[in-house]
């Protein structure tokens, strides 16, 4: 059965909208690149959000304790339900059965918060414009979605991040909103077929059990 995560379906919108090339969305779709050393920072940023605590020596090499305090007291540590994966299916137009997928940074029962790190200036309708927020509050069953976006400076010869600005908003789902995911996940479905990758593992669903079915024909 064919599988399609969340940061592939908008790899896809990107190329719609002309942000990637084909080739860079065919490497994205099979995960042909390992992560980037700015992936990595990204990753162990959000290590650091997640953990019970933090010193000076745990936030070292990369990032200054004081800024990681400050950057913390913007979550809500009640709710411990980080990087909560789900997987479920949605027909295509055609009745094809498709397993979507997603993890949340950290979920609450009213909403998703994505904890975002980048290193250009931030812009708003990038976030707004995603199909990863619209998927979540389908996969999810939640009418929000939280983001939380710290603008990095990565100081090359040290590796070394500060925070230069931090942003905070939410995206909410509308009435079409699942008419859309379905729509997004269909062409989507129809471009790895005509690119005659479709039966690739990394598009590939082999496991048996599914958390629930989302949408059917």
């Amino acid at each position: 059965m064919l599988k399609i995560s969340a940061t592939q379906l908008e790899a896809h919108r990107r190329y719609l909208d002309g942000k990637i090339s084909l080739d860079q969305l065919h490497s994205q779709l099979l995960r042909l690149e390992p992560p980037n050393e700015l992936m990595a920072l990204g990753t162990r940023f959000h290590e650091l959000l997640q953990a019970d605590t933090i010193t000076p020596k745990s936030c070292a090499p990369n990032f200054e304790y004081n800024q990681m305090l400050e950057a913390r007291s913007q979550i809500d540590y009640r709710c411990k339900a980080f990087e909560v994966k789900l997987r479920s299916t949605i027909d295509t137009y055609d009745g094809t059965p498709v397993v979507i997928t997603g993890v949340a940074d950290q979920l609450f029962p009213n909403k998703v918060v994505e904890y975002k790190t980048r290193y250009s200036p931030f812009q708003y309708e990038g976030y707004a414009d995603s199909m990863q927020w619209r998927l979540y509050c389908l996969l999810f069953e939640v009418p929000a979605v939280n983001y939380k976006v710290w603008e990095m400076k990565r100081h090359e010869e040290t590796n070394f991040c500060t925070v230069k600005t931090y942003n905070d908003f939410t995206l909410y789902e509308y009435p079409n909103l699942k008419r859309d995911v379905r729509a997004a996940v269909t062409e989507l479905v129809d471009l790895v077929r005509v690119l005659g990758i479709h039966k690739e593992p990394a598009l590939q669903y082999t496991d048996k059990v599914l958390d629930r079915v989302l949408m059917q024909t």
